[in-house]
């Protein structure tokens, strides 16, 4: 059975009509679109003033649009180069940033008035909507005017960071999880999600651990003390998982949950009723919203904004505290308190948990008052993030040429085969100065060599730095070390000869040519895939049935393998609902299979891992 488009759609958007949370879709196929070779710049015309566009270059790592209000534009072409120059300064990224195609803001055709943001993993577009700044800080400085939509941006890039390394993995891949499931309408899909990552996440957020983390807080005032946050974790992605604002899926529906947030001298009851929760603790929000809560660093705490003020707890709109999805997720752990005046005015953290599930640690009062000290475990779960995404390793994740576009909040355009041909690379290579990296080097079935080249770019990619305080602005624990991240241009993969490894030119002599001894191994993990694979390409709901987005039926995508620590191009195709490989090594590799984990390989899969090597007549 096949899904039509329109309704395939349906399932992959959704949008919220609260302004305290932002929206990111859950499934994975991702777009990328070329580097120009300049900073060019689409000015508005007179009678034409639509849009205003800061165009993707060598300085411009992602580009940037926004569409005119009433005339006028909040930022305009000199807010996006600032807002261009705080995402290099202080969103934390690596090469994916690449597969991003956009940042749009205030497109009204995407997201409505009451939503903050959103993160299309299908078409790879974030928008952002500052609807509702547009009248009360219309006069403000530009700079603070960034201050107001960058937690947003912060929030929605953990949903592309999630897509690109975390969810791209097969359905039948035997490194797929595949226990935890996603609601689409009234379908519950299987999500795919990286088992070591899972595995890892799961444990440092106490998810795992039945004795702990069933466990109910003495706060009444706390959703922890009605459901653990284990149970909110694992109901809200259970196979039976339905829309919690009708059927009392979670046991809580006549409760509601609130905090305390502050803001200078004032306090604001944040409230949250139950149907929310099945949507907070789903997989898809909490790799994003983890991830912001250990990497976030704030820099906006304590700055006024033309007598309203911006912190990290949320904005004040006439009179009421618009609550950020930072602050947000921190007051469902801990209370945030505001002390202090004039300029020793401060906001302090309790070290009192609510629930079990902050990786920070703290004290925790259950319902019968016993206390009990829980350890931090940012380090473990920083970590997890950063080995999903391969740093350090010559190829990070392979993207296929997506052209398709959202064009407005129902509709998309499809996706067209030839882009399943159309693949490109990227990566880390280290900066050593006796090191003169040009390209990737591919041999083609012509037996030429194709140089995929790329340029050192003049901003510096940067990798995620974890907090070891909530609050903390320096103390930090990172394994960044002197790499640089590179992005190729796209390439054929039809012309390319896959028995041959993928090598990487240093141009030792600076000759400009690709001479004998210039040709350097890359390196590849063996035990997280590197794909183009996508989870919304293929969806198996709970009827065991298996959808395939019409416009992907038939097509092919590609992995990473490693062999003795050589770098390979593979090609699957999903035939018959099964993963089959279709290209490489298949006429001398044909008896030997390389399995991982002592899994099961499925039908049609050949897993090769330079780890673990099993031969079988």
């Amino acid at each position: 059975m096949k899904l039509s488009l329109s309704n395939v759609l349906k399932t992959l958007l959704f949008a919220l009509s609260s302004i305290t949370f932002v929206v990111g879709v859950g499934l994975g196929t991702y777009y990328i679109i070329n580097n120009s070779k300049k900073n060019e710049v689409i000015a508005s015309k007179p009678g034409n003033r639509e849009i205003v566009d800061l165009k993707k270059s060598t300085k411009t790592p992602v580009a940037l649009i926004e569409h005119e209000t009433n005339g006028s534009y909040f930022l305009g072409l000199e807010g996006l180069e600032e807002l261009n120059s705080r995402i290099i300064n202080e969103l934390n990224f690596g090469p994916e940033i690449g597969a991003l195609k956009s940042i749009r803001i205030n497109n009204l055709s995407i997201l409505g008035e009451g939503v903050s943001g959103q993160y299309n993993p299908f078409t790879q577009e974030m928008e952002i909507s500052i609807s509702r700044y547009i009248k009360p800080f219309k006069n403000i400085p530009i700079s603070e005017k960034i201050d107001l939509i960058f937690q947003t941006i912060i929030h929605e890039y953990g949903h592309h960071f999630a897509n690109t390394y975390i969810t791209s993995i097969a359905t039948n891949d035997p490194r797929n999880s595949r226990k935890l499931f996603s609601k689409y309408g009234n379908k519950s899909a299987h999500k795919n999600i990286n088992k070591t990552f899972l595995n890892a996440f799961e444990n440092s957020l106490h998810y795992s651990d039945t004795e702990m983390n069933n466990a109910l807080s003495k706060d009444k005032s706390s959703v922890g003390s009605a459901i653990s946050a284990r149970d909110l974790y694992l109901k809200s992605n259970n196979i039976d998982i339905k829309n919690s604002d009708q059927n009392n899926f979670l046991g809580i529906d006549d409760y509601r949950f609130s905090s305390e947030l502050p803001f200078e001298n004032k306090k604001f009851l944040y409230t949250n009723d139950s149907s929310w929760y099945s949507y907070l603790f789903s997989i898809d929000e909490l790799l994003t919203r983890k991830l912001q809560q250990i990497s976030y660093i704030d820099t906006i705490n304590g700055k006024t904004i033309a007598n309203k003020s911006t912190q990290f707890t949320g904005t004040i709109i006439e009179g009421s505290l618009s609550a950020s999805t930072f602050a947000g997720d921190i007051s469902k752990n801990r209370k945030i308190i505001w002390k202090g005046s004039g300029n020793n005015k401060a906001y302090e953290i309790s070290e009192d948990l609510k629930m079990l599930d902050d990786p920070f640690g703290g004290k925790f009062t259950n319902s019968e008052n016993k206390i009990s000290t829980i350890d931090s475990t940012v380090q473990e779960l920083w970590k997890a993030y950063f080995d999903v995404a391969g740093y350090e390793y010559g190829i990070s994740q392979i993207f296929m040429k997506n052209t398709s576009f959202q064009k407005n909040a129902n509709t998309r355009s499809a996706i067209l085969p030839k882009d399943f041909d159309q693949i490109k690379l990227s990566g880390y290579l280290k900066l050593d100065e006796s090191k003169n990296y040009k390209s990737i080097i591919l041999t083609k079935k012509d037996a030429s060599k194709l140089s995929l080249e790329f340029e050192k770019n003049d901003y510096e990619y940067k990798w995620l730095k974890a907090k070891t305080n909530m609050l903390s602005k320096n103390a930090t624990i990172s394994k960044e070390k002197n790499m640089f991240g590179y992005v190729t241009d796209y390439f054929s993969f039809s012309t390319i000869d896959t028995s041959k490894p993928l090598k990487v030119w240093n141009d030792i002599n600076k000759d400009g040519n690709i001479d004998r001894g210039e040709e350097e191994s890359l390196t590849v993990p063996p035990t997280r895939p590197v794909t183009t694979f996508r989870e919304s390409f293929v969806k198996t709901f709970a009827d065991n049935s298996t959808y395939r987005d019409a416009d992907v039926v038939g097509n092919n995508f590609y992995e990473i393998i490693s062999l003795e620590n050589e770098a390979y191009l593979q090609l699957y195709s999903i035939i018959d609902d099964k993963l089959q490989s279709r290209s490489l090594f298949s006429n001398i590799w044909d008896t030997h299979i390389f399995v991982s984990d002592n899994i099961n390989i499925p039908n049609g899969v050949i897993m090769i891992n330079n780890n673990q090597r099993k031969s079988e007549k």
